[in-house]
C-alpha cells in the first residue's frame, strides 16, 4: 500500500531535529509493508522537481520553494494514506489547500502535528487564521506532542476526529556504540540554539558547568557559534545523526531539556530523549506531565529541577548506577517506544477511517 509523507526534511539534518524521527518513521513503515514517498522542500534550483531513492521502498521527491505545485499534487493519485505534517516549509497552507482540493475518494488525509504546543497557541488567538477552514476538512488530526490539552484545542479548531502517538526511535540506527574518547564528557545537552529552550539551558548547563568546573561538559547542536560558553565546556558543531550513537554512548550523564512550550502542555518527549535512551544513556531531564507515561524515575531516568540537583548527581552517581539507569531507560524504549509502534498507531487509525467511510456510504 502507499503512503506519502510531507514532512520537513529526511535527508538534511542540520537545524532540524525532526530528520531522525522522519528516517526512523520511514523505515519502520517500510518493514510494515508500505511503500513510502517522502516530500521535502528545497532551496536549491538543482533539486527542482527531482526525486531519489531514499532507501529500498523509500522515495524522496524534492519540490523548490517556487515552483509550481500541480505536478506534485496530481501525482499523488495512486496514494491511499497522505500524512502532512505542520511546519514543513514555506508552503504549509498552499499544500494544504492543493490536497484537500484533488483529494480521491480512497484517499485518507491526516493531519500530522509534532509541536502542537508551540503552533497552536497564536492560532487559537487568530480567529481568522486558516487552520480554522482546513483543519476540519481532514479525515483526522494525529498528535505527537501535547496530550489531552493539545487534543481539546484541536477539537476546538473543528477536528473530526484526534488521535494520539508520540515521537520514537528507531533501535537500529541507535543502539550503544564504543566511547569516542575525543567526545568522553560528564555532562552531554544536544539540542539546537532555540530562543524558548536558552533559560533552561542556562540554568541547567551553563550554571552547572560554571560550579562544577573540575567536570567535563560537551555542547552539540546548530546555532551555539558565538555564543559565550564556560571554559570548560566544548562545542563540537552539529552532530551528523549517524555519529550521535557514538556520541552518546562516550556521555557519563546526558541532560535533557524541553522547550517551554512543550513542557507547558506536557507529554512531549522529544527524538532525542528516545535516541539518548535508545544508546544507553543515563539521562537527566526536567519535568513536564506524562514524563512517567514514557519512563519510570528514578530507576529509567533521573529528574532534575535546579542546577544543584544536576551538580549533585555528577557527584554521586557511581559509573555502575549511571550503566544501571541507561540499561533500564535502553529496554524501556525498546519495549514501548520504537517506530515499530508508532507505525501500528498509524495503522490502527487509517483502520478505524477506513472503516468509518464504508460505514457511511
Amino acid at each position: 500500500m502507499k503512503l506519502a509523507i510531507f514532512g520537513s526534511s529526511l535527508t538534511s539534518a542540520y537545524a532540524n531535529g525532526a530528520t531522525t524521527f522522519f528516517q526512523g518513521l520511514c523505515r519502520a513503515l517500510h518493514r510494515q509493508g508500505w511503500e513510502v514517498c517522502f516530500w521535502e522542500e528545497t532551496s536549491w534550483p538543482s533539486r527542482r522537481n527531482t526525486r531519489i531513492d531514499w532507501a529500498g521502498g523509500i522515495t524522496v521527491r524534492f519540490y523548490h520553494r517556487e515552483e509550481p505545485l500541480s505536478p506534485l499534487l496530481s501525482s499523488l493519485a495512486p496514494y491511499r494514506v497522505i500524512l502532512k505534517f505542520t511546519a514543513c516549509g514555506s508552503r504549509d497552507q498552499e499544500i494544504e489547500e492543493g490536497l484537500l482540493a484533488r483529494r480521491l475518494p480512497h484517499q485518507i488525509l491526516l493531519w500530522v502535528d509534532g509541536d502542537a504546543p508551540v503552533l497552536l497557541p497564536p492560532v487559537l488567538q487568530d480567529p481568522a487564521h486558516y487552520w480554522w477552514r482546513l483543519v476540519p476538512r481532514f479525515d483526522g488530526v494525529l498528535l505527537l506532542a501535547g496530550g489531552a490539552r493539545a487534543g481539546e484545542e484541536y477539537r476546538r479548531l473543528g477536528a473530526q476526529r484526534v488521535y494520539f502517538s508520540a515521537s520514537g526511535v528507531d533501535p537500529h540506527a541507535f543502539a550503544p556504540q564504543p566511547p569516542d574518547p575525543s567526545w568522553a564528557c560528564d555532562l552531554l545537552f544536544v539540542g539546537n540554539h532555540l530562543p524558548d529552550r536558552m533559560a533552561q539551558v542556562k540554568r541547567l548547563f551553563f550554571a552547572v558547568a560554571e560550579q562544577r568546573r573540575r567536570y567535563r561538559f560537551l555542547l552539540a547542536g546548530a546555532g551555539w557559534k558565538g555564543v559565550s560558553l564556560p571554559p570548560n565546556v566544548r562545542y563540537p558543531g552539529s552532530i551528523p545523526p549517524a555519529q550521535l550513537p557514538t556520541l552518546y554512548s562516550s556521555a557519563r550523564l546526558v541532560l535533557n531539556l524541553t522547550r517551554t512550550g512543550m513542557a507547558r502542555y506536557g507529554y512531549a518527549p522529544s527524538s532525542r530523549l528516545f535516541e539518548a535512551a535508545a544508546c544507553g544513556a543515563c539521562i537527566l531531564t526536567d519535568s513536564w506531565e506524562g514524563l512517567t507515561d514514557y519512563f519510570c524515575p528514578p530507576r529509567e531516568i533521573r529528574i532534575v529541577h535546579t542546577p544543584d540537583q544536576v551538580c549533585q548527581l555528577l557527584d554521586r552517581l557511581t559509573p555502575a548506577e549511571c550503566q544501571k539507569i541507561g540499561e533500564a531507560a535502553r529496554q524501556r524504549v525498546l519495549r514501548d517506544h520504537t517506530f515499530t509502534q508508532r507505525v501500528r498507531v498509524i495503522e490502527q487509525v487509517v483502520e478505524e477511517i477506513g472503516g468509518l467511510e464504508r460505514r457511511t456510504r
